[in-house]
């Protein structure tokens, strides 16, 4: 079996079942963006952007999230007038949407350029998923958030207990970036991002922990690995 985290290959020998970790395909997607990436003078001005530092809202990817998780990151955002707040917009989310839950606000939104905003970001505040791995390996400081329903969130109290919810930090067993669950979203992404921006020493601690991240998470060419084990594996099988 060839699992896609590190941390995976013990949990599946507990339970007496093999596995091979070759690498995370996030490292093949970020190592291709980071060799084609040319930064764009123009990028602020083709998205309608001034030259305030960026910070990016990566609200998630379903309607669900976007309505519970955009308006908290929205009122953390109006505590930093000297930061300007781009969303990175869903490509399966209308933009008639994002006006709906946006209206009112300054925040644009920017369409299949995740990667560039997050390169033209100094922070990111960012739902948990793949996306929390993304940033940490472009190295942008970020602040790991998630809400879901009150009833789901109780009824899900009793059955899942974990020590982590980001993927960064499930990777390091450590909190190498603060997660935020719930209750006081706005308030205390207000906090942290207040942290990110304005203390040098605590987004150095946090782009020492993304470069160990990498280490860990190992070099690009998973899918290339992968394919030669495969090709291994089926050498040696014997014909039939």
């Amino acid at each position: 079996m060839f699992v896609i985290l590190p941390f995976e290959i013990d949990f599946y020998r507990e339970h007496q079942v093999e596995a091979e970790y070759y690498g995370n395909p996030v490292l093949d997607s970020i190592s291709q963006f980071e060799d084609a990436y040319t930064p764009d003078p123009r990028f602020r001005e083709k998205n309608g952007l001034d030259e305030k530092p960026i910070v990016a809202l990566l609200a998630g990817s379903r309607k669900q999230e976007i309505s519970l998780l955009l308006p908290e990151m929205l009122a953390a955002a109006g505590h930093f007038p000297e930061h300007q707040f781009v969303v990175a917009g869903a490509p399966s989310i209308r933009p008639e949407f994002y006006a709906e839950v946006l209206a009112g606000s300054r925040v644009k939104v920017v369409y299949d350029q995740t990667y560039p905003l997050l390169k033209n970001a100094v922070a990111a505040v960012v739902t948990s998923g793949t996306a929390t791995l993304e940033t940490a390996l472009l190295n942008v400081p970020e602040v790991v958030v998630y809400k879901t329903s009150p009833l789901t969130f109780f009824i899900g109290n009793f059955f899942v207990k974990i020590k982590y919810f980001s993927l960064v930090n499930l990777i390091l067993d450590t909190d190498a970036v603060k997660e935020l669950l719930q209750d006081n979203l706005a308030r205390d992404i207000q906090a942290e991002l207040g942290m990110i921006l304005f203390n040098d020493t605590y987004r150095s601690a946090m782009h020492n922990r993304f470069r160990e991240l990498r280490e860990i998470l190992g070099a690009p060419g998973v899918a290339n690995r992968v394919a030669e084990r495969i090709y291994e594996i089926l050498l040696a099988k014997p014909a039939p």
